[in-house]
């Protein structure tokens, strides 16, 4: 990919030793898209662009952690150009040494097909599911619990701030600190804002029984269909941590309800996939 997009042939010249020499045929590439293309490539180097062609194939990236050292494991690679080996190494076992842990590393292929095919028996896990139904109307209590309670101890502090700045604009006052209180009211005053906007555009959730298990489903059928970036950023939406025992050879996956309530909030999984993945 890197010689073909620094060939010059392709902008109707030639190559001879290290020189360039106008050709005779006719270019196939515009000059100016093939200077910014090389400028781009100088800037980033060449293994920004490997890097750019594997960063997406860790499915599990993020969310996969070592259950023995409670650490995340990193996706990375080991090879030569297209042959490439991917696994998943433990965080500590990187930084203090594969002894370090008892379970260092994981084939990335091994784990990732692993984590699939329990997707796939999930969708018809009854107790699963419910679980992920009640979690979901948990959640969603809990997040405008959690932002009332903040704008509450705002609205407290933003009193106070006031209170505060009318002492302050007395001669004596220091114009650093007139100016670090104006700009703490200020940050404050637009979270407030920001919070009690989504208090009041809060919707209660709409997901039920059906619609979850229907999600789960149309998630198995259109799994192979799914270019391997998106199946990245859909494991990040519908999964919250990954947990790997390598010892005990266990694996524990804890959903994020949220995410597949979003999907799944009127069973509509393909228009919400698409709406969601771009």
């Amino acid at each position: 990919m890197y010689q073909m997009l620094t060939n010059v042939t392709y902008i109707g010249k030639l190559t001879y030793k290290d020189e360039i020499h106008e050709g005779q045929h006719q270019a196939i590439v515009d000059p100016e898209v093939f200077k910014e293309v090389g400028e781009s490539l100088r800037k980033n180097g060449r293994s920004a662009l490997l890097k750019a062609t594997t960063s997406f194939n860790g499915m599990l990236r993020g969310i996969l952690r070592c259950a023995k050292c409670d650490r995340a494991m990193r996706h990375t690679t080991t090879g030569r150009a297209a042959k490439r080996y991917r696994y998943y190494e433990c965080g500590k076992a990187e930084k203090q040494g594969y002894d370090s842990c008892p379970s260092p590393s994981i084939p990335a292929k091994q784990i990732e097909s692993f984590v699939v095919d329990e997707l796939r028996v999930f969708a018809n896990d009854d107790q699963l599911i419910r679980d992920i139904y009640e979690r979901c109307h948990e959640q969603n209590r809990e997040d405008v619990d959690l932002q009332t309670r903040e704008a509450d101890s705002l609205a407290k502090f933003l009193k106070d701030d006031h209170a505060e700045m009318t002492h302050l604009v007395a001669p004596a006052a220091g114009p650093d600190l007139i100016e670090a209180t104006q700009s703490r009211i200020d940050k404050n005053e637009a979270r407030l804002k920001e919070l009690r906007e989504a208090i009041a555009n809060h919707r209660p959730i709409r997901v039920s029984h059906a619609s979850i298990r229907k999600t789960l489903g149309e998630l198995d059928e259109a799994w192979d269909t799914i270019p391997p970036r998106e199946r990245c950023r859909l494991m990040e939406l519908l999964i919250e941590r990954i947990d790997y025992d390598g010892v005990e050879g266990t694996l524990d996956i804890t959903f994020h309800p949220a995410g597949l309530a979003s999907l799944g909030q009127d069973g509509n999984f393909a228009r919400h996939i698409t709406e969601t993945l771009n």
